[in-house]
């Protein structure tokens, strides 16, 4: 790993792929639609090879385990409700929507998860440059206030305070219960790899508190059992780059019929697509997409208990081969 740079108060990587600290490259992530749609073109010269197919298969794991890592963090396609005749004005409002949830899911792809300065989730309103990349460069030298929240399963208090949260039948896994999860919609959340980042003692982020890179804690001043609440969650600094994202979560389907299992059909090739695009180059990147009922949607689908099994025969024969290995090296 090297040497951390000291700028002031912050400390940041040199190199990119460590994962935690400021990109020595330029990515340009502020393209219009028309140079986003060309691009996309050329995903179809891309295929998935059963080798590369099998490679992604590796990454599948179930999303309801304890100690699975995971951030709200971008939105998904947004589309009219059935049976409503939009406007002008209306299919104007949807059309820029799009492009912005579109723009943000490029730049996490890109980029990896960039710390926002305390927001949960980025939000073009509220970036002073306008563009995602130099609004984090900018809050990391300037603000020192970068910061990627997440929640970890098996370490947030239950909800008791909030009962109306379980009226919906299909609400009832954590990750779906969740604060920044729970109504905000069609959203995207990422599954991070924390092996590589540091826990630290428990304390609450704010402006112009010196952190160091790839750190993180609950985010809280006090902490007695080393959990903490859904809201509160961790906090981590200063970005997760790509190569520590694990795979996408969508939110479920509420309503099971031909129509609505066709529009999420075509949400999950939009972002197959884009990860395509984005990831030509750099295959090993492709990560699995889940729905927020644990069921894989892509490359593959399973339902969930279908997945459990392949990942539990899986891992017995990683297991086994293991053994096998390690039986026929020569004894010294």
């Amino acid at each position: 790993m090297p040497n951390p740079i000291e700028m002031g108060h912050i400390y940041y990587d040199q190199d990119e792929k460590s994962g935690g600290g400021l990109p020595t490259d330029t990515i340009e992530i502020d393209q219009n639609q028309e140079e986003i749609e060309a691009s996309v073109e050329e995903v179809n010269e891309f295929q998935l090879t059963p080798e590369l197919e099998a490679s992604i298969m590796d990454k599948v794991q179930d999303i309801f385990d304890d100690n699975t890592a995971f951030s709200v963090a971008a939105k998904a396609k947004m589309k009219m409700r059935q049976g409503l005749i939009p406007s002008e004005q209306q299919k104007q409002y949807l059309e820029q929507q799009n492009i912005k949830n579109e723009r943000q899911l490029r730049s996490i792809l890109e980029n990896g998860l960039l710390g926002g300065s305390g927001l949960r989730m980025a939000d073009d309103r509220h970036l002073r440059s306008g563009d995602l990349k130099q609004d984090w460069v900018s809050n990391t030298r300037n603000f020192r206030n970068s910061t990627v929240y997440f929640n970890v399963l098996g370490r947030m208090h239950k909800r008791e305070h909030a009962p109306y949260r379980k009226s919906n039948k299909l609400m009832e896994n954590p990750i779906e219960l969740s604060e920044y999860f729970f109504g905000k919609g069609k959203v995207i959340a990422f599954l991070l790899d924390l092996s590589k980042f540091k826990e630290v003692e428990p304390h609450a982020s704010r402006k112009f508190v010196s952190e160091k890179t790839k750190t993180y804690h609950i985010d809280r001043v006090q902490n007695i059992d080393e959990k903490t609440s859904d809201e509160e969650g961790f906090a981590l600094h200063f970005r997760v780059a790509p190569q520590f994202l694990k795979g996408m979560i969508v939110s479920r389907l509420k309503v099971y019929d031909d129509l609505s299992e066709q529009a999420q059909s075509l949400e999950i090739d939009w972002i197959a697509d884009i990860q395509k695009e984005i990831y030509k180059s750099n295959p090993e990147l492709l990560m699995p997409i889940y729905d927020s009922g644990g069921n894989l949607l892509w490359p593959k689908q399973m339902a969930y208990e279908e997945l459990k099994g392949f990942i539990e025969e899986r891992d017995r024969l990683e297991s086994e081969q293991s053994v096998d290995s390690r039986l026929e090296e020569p004894q010294s």
